[in-house]
């Protein structure tokens, strides 16, 4: 049978302030397509993957945060956001950080250093 992956859910921290981070998976996601004229990307159209799939990889880092020897490297290929979370703005709450979540799809998955 055809292997099937679930879906990643991400929170994100944009904390320049001006949402850049979000304003960026939005226009990503808008190469799909647009929300408002309900439109798709001609690249995207005309089946070039390449312009809206990437290739995002995650290192799990040991409890000290090294960088150099990671227990476990996942190398997701063919990611794109399926669902872009708003930032909740609320008064109440002075001096938070904007965090916002996105959920991604992916073609297919490697895990490497895995005993």
């Amino acid at each position: 049978g055809e292997k099937q992956y679930p879906i990643w859910t991400i929170s994100l921290i944009d904390d320049s302030g001006k949402g850049d981070m979000w304003a960026a998976f939005q226009k990503w996601q808008n190469a799909l397509n647009d929300h408002n004229q309900n439109t798709v990307n001609a690249a995207v159209l005309n089946n070039q993957t390449d312009s809206y799939k990437s290739t995002w990889t995650v290192n799990h880092l040991n409890l000290n945060g090294d960088e150099t020897t990671p227990l476990k490297k996942i190398t997701m290929f063919g990611c794109w956001p399926k669902a872009i979370n708003p930032i909740n703005f609320n008064m109440n709450r002075p001096n938070t950080i904007n965090v916002f979540d996105v959920v991604m799809v992916y073609d297919y998955i490697n895990i490497q250093n895995v005993t």
